[in-house]
């Protein structure tokens, strides 16, 4: 892939070509993590033709016959914002499944307790990806972060795990002592001495770097197969096979571009 996806300004003053966009990462309160972006509330803005004004996203998304999964959503991810965040988010993972989660992820008791004999079959898109049941199932899901969110069943709120620099702070990795610093009468006595510790700062994502990333050689290839290919088979493939498809669909996105003039 280009630079471009290295390419997201780390904060407002950022933008294009200045490292990559530091993604807040927050335990849920529960037994999730999430992962957010402040994406610039234009990106997915709609055209006066009442469509995604994104030229790339909608070509790639227009351009291909959708697997049965993702035809009775095709309205919505040309004219509704929301879907098409979703599958712009969706996307993103993808593509980090099979270019950043190749070894060195997962130690082989994780692998083992995941059902997984490599680290991109760790995680799914598909909520009914039934081959392997233990994975890690990613919820693209748009939304406005709310903070130190309390999850009602746990007890527990939402709240950073990572410092200043964007690190996971030291012990974090354990569950167990995460849900404990989650708790929220241990929240409500820690808040007032450190609330840097609890807010979250997610890197902010600009409408050029989003109009870029849509590019049929960067994520528009990505939006693509995933609509014609479907998210279990996108999930499982090998990175071999993700790159080459990438390719064949950068260039199919490449000549209906030319052909549309």
């Amino acid at each position: 892939m280009g630079s471009v996806l290295q390419g997201v300004g780390r904060d407002r003053g950022g933008g294009v070509g200045h490292g990559a966009a530091a993604a807040a990462r927050l335990f849920s309160g529960s037994r999730g993590i999430h992962v957010a972006w402040d994406v610039d509330p234009e990106a997915f803005q709609l055209g006066e033709d009442g469509q995604i004004d994104l030229a790339g996203y909608v070509l790639a998304v227009l351009a291909i016959e959708p697997k049965a999964d993702r035809l009775e959503s095709m309205r919505q991810y040309v004219h509704k914002p929301r879907f098409a965040s979703k599958l712009f988010l969706a996307a993103l993972v993808l593509h980090a499944m099979h270019t950043q989660m190749e070894g060195g992820i997962l130690d082989d008791a994780g692998r083992r307790a995941l059902g997984a004999d490599r680290d991109t079959l760790a995680c799914t898109l598909a909520r009914k990806d039934s081959q392997y049941p233990n994975k890690i199932t990613v919820d693209c899901q748009p939304l406005v972060h709310r903070w130190l969110s309390p999850h009602h069943k746990t007890g527990r709120v939402t709240r950073s795990i990572v410092d200043e620099a964007g690190a996971i702070r030291q012990g974090f990795r354990v569950l167990s002592r995460v849900q404990v610093e989650s708790e929220l009468w241990h929240a409500a006595g820690d808040l007032p001495k450190r609330p840097e510790r609890y807010a979250a700062q997610p890197g902010f994502v600009t409408r050029a770097a989003v109009e870029a990333l849509v590019g049929p050689r960067e994520l528009g290839a990505t939006i693509a197969m995933l609509l014609a290919e479907g998210d279990v088979p996108c999930c499982t493939m090998v990175a071999q096979r993700y790159e080459d498809l990438h390719d064949y669909y950068a260039e199919f996105l490449e000549r209906k571009k030319m052909e549309a003039g």
